[in-house]
């Protein structure tokens, strides 16, 4: 996994706008998924691993809302609400209890403010 910097010139304070707890599906190793929490702040999207265990390699994500690409809810595995972007060519998929949508309009807006 690489790592991704935006520029910015701006040093502004950065404000939580959402946290949920969700689940990270991660595309590149079946057994890497861990349950974490899901946080949206005015300049990113974070993640943050909960549990600890062998088969769980993610600890901590962070993406940049200006390099989310083709964010949109959905359904994973034909029940959980979920949401699914692309970072540089990547894939990323989140699962949550409910309120998928309330999480892409959170990072819409913000997105379009920056």
């Amino acid at each position: 996994m690489k790592v991704i910097r935006a520029s910015s010139d701006e040093r502004e304070g950065e404000t939580i706008i959402l946290q949920k707890i969700g689940k990270f599906w991660n595309q590149q190793n079946v057994w890497d998924r861990p349950d974490g929490l899901v946080v949206v702040t005015n300049r990113r999207l974070a993640f943050l691993s909960k549990v600890k265990s062998f088969t769980v390699t993610t600890e901590f994500l962070s993406f940049p809302l200006e390099l989310i690409e083709n964010l949109r809810a959905r359904r994973v595995m034909f029940i959980s609400p979920g949401i699914a972007f692309e970072v540089a060519g990547e894939r990323y998929v989140f699962t949550f209890f409910s309120g998928a949508r309330r999480v892409v309009k959170a990072v819409e807006a913000h997105k379009i403010k920056r």
